[in-house]
């Protein structure tokens, strides 16, 4: 059995934390997105907006997940 030594053990919670927080952020934007809906009828670009919005949400997406692996590999 391998002992954690309390620098890897800070670590893995960084890791923890870092990865908590990036997931969390990506599922607040697409809430945020979703809700959005709301000003459809008020706004002439909605549907650019919202395009636009989805798009840079898949593009955080990549690289959080990007950063997971390389998290990861650590």
């Amino acid at each position: 059995m391998r002992l954690i030594i309390p620098k890897e053990n800070k670590q893995a919670k960084a890791a923890k934390s870092v990865i908590d927080k990036l997931k969390q952020s990506s599922t607040l934007f697409s809430h945020a997105i979703k809700d959005f809906e709301y000003f459809e009828s008020k706004l002439d670009n909605y549907y650019e907006l919202r395009e636009e919005a989805w798009e840079a949400w898949h593009e955080y997406n990549k690289i959080r997940n990007r950063l997971i692996e390389a998290i990861e590999r650590l």
